[in-house]
Order: structure tokens, then C-alpha cells, then sequence
């Protein structure tokens, strides 16, 4: 009896299995779609996906899996192309248009796949892992906070600004990794920001930087993320205790801080919100719910702390390799800045205007996006604008439950957009171009980012700064191009090895 159940079984999925496959080949053909590329044909190399787990894994070890598949892509003129990873059908796509389709066009017929489950047991049920109405009332409880905080947040860098020199001055003379002490300084920003106090992680202990064991819970997270990301919806699969205690230390961390904003009195909060934004405080204004609150802040944490730091730390990488963009960008600051002894010169508006700076942050952002790679999954059998035949610009079909993988990084080097020399770091390019959704770091659509005005005010102000204290930053580490850690935000994995000089 159990076999015939068994064969019975067997035969009732290969009837499904069959049969959807022709529905979905009719529909194909019905909307007009065309077959997309792969990378690579080869049977046994694509058998389940083991081929390119393989691959991927090999070349996430040494840190260019993002320029190899940038160069190959450009190489054979492709934007997009299907693949298969441990036995999970994807489509992988670096073209503007099937990002605008996926994330403003045809919203509505994507959902945030895979992120739900990477980051649900971190993130709980905040704007970044939730969607339709309980993401519309995170958003609506959020962007205020977000429209306050950009103007009132330039007056709080400074004193972390101070503490960061302090620390480089201590190295004065010395080749020293700047990327951590950003890290620290946006940390600092970040967590005065959102919990109206800093964390203080750029404080000195006994002579030196005090122990922040915080970052280390995030970087634990960020080393197991890779591999949660490539088994999709088996990513519950890794995690091991390791990852386990830094989610409870992270959450531990949060609720402290919960908690103390809860203890106040409406009248308290009121008070404590007004001039200066606090995003804890503002949200208990609105909500009383403990994990409500633990789970937004602890997005936005996530986010704009990772946003930030990354995008401070690849524009002193880049400016550091090309020391004449450097000694312009310095020129223009003194010119419309000063040199330092008047910060009221460094406004939001004012910073906004300064088109030079915006044109390296848009350089910085164009070639190191912070989040290299999205994920969409199609909620219903559709279909995207371009892939498809000879030439790639023919419609593809996406069968429902797909998982659609847009490389932000591919797409802000395509030579078809920005041409040939693609990898270079040229912010004058930007007088002329209007790349459209060639040019996403913050995303686009609904989903966009909120705090992406925000990550560039406090990027601004701390570029700025450096460049009215420091004469330059001189590159210590010839190689090129550097390879890349790659998670949840992008970091350099040799760090960023610099000499600062007054």
C-alpha cells in the first residue's frame, strides 16, 4: 500500500509539474516573451545550481564576485540572464528597466521575497521586513521623524566629528585604517540620532578606543547573512550559536533603550522631541507597543548606520586614490565653507547646494553602492520589460515565486550607461548625465529609501570637515581594485589604509 501512495504521489506532482510548465510556456508565448541567457550551458554545471554556488562562494572568499560579474556582464553585452542556486530558479537583472518595473511600474506584482526571512528574527516586524498595510503604517509612523531629523541632525556631528580626529591625530604620520573609526563616528551619529544619546564608541578607555562590542554583533550577522542569502528560503538552515547570541545581545541592547523612552510621561516626550529630533521619541509618542518600537528603531538602525558608514568610507577611498579630485573638492569646501572657523556656514540647505560635493557622493554612491544586490519574488505569473532574445530587449516571462536578483553594482557600471570608462572615478560626469533608474543606491519607487537625504547630509557635513582639517589623505594601499566584503551594506575587506595630513 505505501508504494502505490508513494507512486501515486510521484505521479500527481509530475502531472503538476508538467502541466504548469505548459501553462506558463502558453502565457510566455501569449505575452509575448523571449527566451533569456545564461552565463553558462553547461548541463552539469547548472545541474541544481551546484555550479554556481560553487562559483559565487569561491569568489566571495577573495572578494570580487561584483566585479566579476560586472565585467563579464559588460563583456558580452548582457543585463540580464537566468541561473539556478541549489536547486531555486532565479533571474538576475542590472537592467533600469526592469528595476523600474519591479519597483515602481509593476510594484504591486513583487513582494520583498528572501528579506523577510534573512532578517525577521533581527528585525521582527519593522518597515523592513513587512509590506502592504502594516509597511504603508510603519512608513506614515516613520517619515516624519526622517523630514525633522535632516535639518536638526548637522548640528549634532560635530562633537563625534572631533572625537574622530582625535583618534586620526593620535596616527598622525602613521598609515591607519580609517574604516572602522567611520564606522564608529556613524555609529555615534546614529545612536544619538535614534536614541538621544550617544553610544559613545569613539570615547577613549585607558589611552585607547573602548571596546565596541555592538559592531561586533553586526559584523557576526553580516558573515552569515552571505551564506543565509544564497539558500533563499532554506536560509533557516544557518544559523548557528554564534549568530544566535549576537541577534539576543543586539535586541538586549535595543529594549535598554525602549524601556527608558516608555518610563517618560507624554509630557516628557514632548519635551524631549522638541528642537532637537530623537526618532525613539517621537515613535512613542504614537505608540506605546514595546516591540513595535524595538522592531522600527532597530530597522532604521540597520539601515541608516550601515548606509552612512559605507558611503563615508568608500568616498575617502576613492578620494585618497585621486588626490587632484581631492585638491578640488578641498578648494571648492574653503571657498563656500570657510576653513572651519565658522560651522554655521554647514547647513542642511547649504550643503545641498554645494554641487561639486554632491557630484562625489553621487560618484561614491554610482561605483560602491552600499547595498550592492535587492531581491523582488513575484507574487503572480508576470513579466518584465527586457532579457529576453538575441538582442536582451525583448520581454521575459517571470513565473509566480520567482526570485528576481537586481545587481545594483552591474548596473552602475554598465559602459551602456555611463561608457567606457565605467570604473573610473570621475565626478564630473555628473554635469551631463541623468542616468534614471540606471542609478539606484537608494533604491526607488514606494520602497525607496527615507533616510537617503539624511545618510547624505551627514556624509556631506563629515567631507566637508575633513577637508578643512586635513591637507590630504594619502593612499597606502596600491591595489586595485580592492576587494569587496559583501552583506546586508558593503565594506572594503582590507579596510581603508590611508595617512592623513594637516
Amino acid at each position: 500500500m505505501s508504494m502505490f501512495v508513494g507512486i501515486y504521489l510521484l505521479t500527481t506532482y509530475i502531472i503538476f509539474y508538467v502541466v504548469r510548465h505548459l501553462y506558463q510556456d502558453y502565457l510566455a508565448q501569449r505575452w509575448g516573451c523571449e527566451p533569456i541567457s545564461r552565463l553558462n550551458t553547461n548541463f552539469c554545471y547548472n545541474f541544481f545550481g551546484f555550479g554556481d554556488v560553487k562559483r559565487i562562494l569561491m569568489s566571495l572568499k577573495g572578494g570580487y564576485s561584483l566585479y566579476e560579474e560586472s565585467n563579464q556582464l559588460n563583456k558580452l553585452g548582457l543585463s540580464t540572464y537566468e541561473t539556478m542556486v541549489l536547486g531555486q530558479y532565479a533571474i538576475v537583472t542590472a537592467n533600469p528597466e526592469n528595476a523600474k518595473a519591479m519597483m515602481a511600474s509593476q510594484v504591486d506584482e513583487f513582494s520583498i521575497g528572501v528579506r523577510s526571512a534573512l532578517f525577521k528574527d533581527v528585525l521582527g516586524q519593522g518597515i523592513f521586513t513587512v509590506e502592504g498595510k502594516q509597511w504603508k503604517h510603519s512608513r506614515e509612523t516613520i517619515r516624519p521623524s526622517f523630514g525633522k531629523s535632516e535639518i536638526s541632525h548637522v548640528a549634532q556631528l560635530e562633537p563625534h566629528f572631533k572625537k574622530f580626529t582625535d583618534a586620526l591625530d593620535r596616527c598622525m604620520g602613521q598609515t591607519v585604517d580609517v574604516q572602522p573609526l567611520l564606522s564608529r563616528l556613524a555609529w555615534d551619529a546614529s545612536s544619538e540620532l535614534l536614541f538621544g544619546g550617544s553610544i559613545g564608541s569613539l570615547d577613549m578607555v585607558d589611552g585607547t578606543l573602548k571596546n565596541d562590542g555592538f559592531d561586533e554583533c553586526f559584523i557576526t550577522l553580516q558573515k552569515y547573512n552571505r551564506f543565509r542569502f544564497l539558500l533563499g528560503k532554506y536560509c533557516w538552515l544557518v544559523n548557528p550559536p554564534a549568530r544566535k547570541q549576537a541577534v539576543s545581545e543586539i535586541k538586549k541592547f535595543t529594549q535598554f533603550y525602549v524601556q527608558k523612552a516608555l518610563s517618560l510621561s507624554k509630557q516628557d516626550l514632548e519635551n524631549k522631541s522638541t528642537g532637537e529630533s530623537t526618532f525613539l521619541y517621537d515613535l512613542a509618542k504614537t505608540s506605546r507597543e514595546p516591540k513595535f518600537l524595538q522592531d522600527e528603531i532597530l530597522s532604521i538602525m540597520l539601515a541608516g548606520r550601515g548606509t552612512t558608514s559605507s558611503l563615508m568610507t568608500f568616498a575617502i577611498f576613492e578620494l585618497s586614490r585621486n588626490p587632484e579630485i581631492w585638491r578640488k573638492l578641498s578648494s571648492i569646501v574653503h571657498e563656500q565653507f570657510g576653513d572651519g572657523s565658522n560651522l554655521d556656514l554647514i547647513t542642511f540647505e547649504s550643503i545641498k547646494k554645494c554641487q561639486y560635493l554632491k557630484f562625489c557622493l553621487n560618484e561614491t554612491l554610482r561605483l560602491h553602492p552600499p547595498v550592492s544586490t535587492t531581491v523582488r519574488q513575484a507574487k503572480k505569473n508576470t513579466v518584465l520589460p527586457h532579457g529576453g532574445g538575441a538582442d536582451g530587449l525583448q520581454p521575459i516571462f517571470v513565473p509566480k515565486a520567482t526570485n528576481v536578483v537586481l545587481r545594483i553594482f552591474a548596473l552602475h557600471r554598465m559602459e551602456k550607461f555611463y561608457g567606457p570608462n565605467a570604473t573610473d572615478f570621475i565626478p564630473e560626469r555628473w554635469e551631463n548625465i541623468r542616468p534614471g533608474w540606471a542609478f539606484v543606491p537608494f533604491l526607488g519607487g514606494p520602497r525607496v529609501c527615507l533616510g537617503q537625504q539624511l545618510a547624505l547630509t551627514e556624509a556631506g557635513y563629515i567631507i566637508i570637515r575633513l577637508a578643512q582639517t586635513y591637507r590630504e589623505f594619502v593612499n597606502m594601499d596600491p591595489q586595485s581594485p580592492p576587494p569587496l566584503s559583501v552583506g546586508a551594506v558593503s565594506k572594503l575587506k582590507r579596510g581603508v589604509l590611508v595617512q592623513a595630513k594637516k
